[in-house]
């Protein structure tokens, strides 16, 4: 899995449907989900965009993109996108 970016509206609408959503040719994608979040953070982006999951490989699927560091890179097949579960901490809570 490598990760990517999606305006929330359109890609929710469509990623429980039979067949789900999926990020075309030319999508710009990130290995890590780190990556793709900071990318939101710097850009004002986050809310409007949220970061999905790609179905597939980051050295089979992708390419260069000119210009741009190795951080970011485009897709060269159709994928299907999924979302993002958070793992989140909770404290420790026992009965004592």
């Amino acid at each position: 899995m490598i990760f990517t970016v999606g305006r929330t509206a359109g890609y929710e609408q469509y990623i429980d449907n039979p067949g789900g959503a999926k990020k075309g040719i030319g999508g710009s994608v990130w290995r890590f989900y780190k990556g793709a979040y900071c990318y939101l953070e710097a850009t004002n982006q986050l809310g409007e965009y949220t970061v999905y999951a790609v179905d597939a490989d980051w050295f089979k699927d992708t390419e260069e993109v000119k210009g741009s560091d190795d951080s970011i890179r485009s897709l060269t097949k159709e994928a299907k996108i999924y979302r993002v579960l958070r793992h989140i901490s909770l404290p420790n809570i026992s009965s004592k």
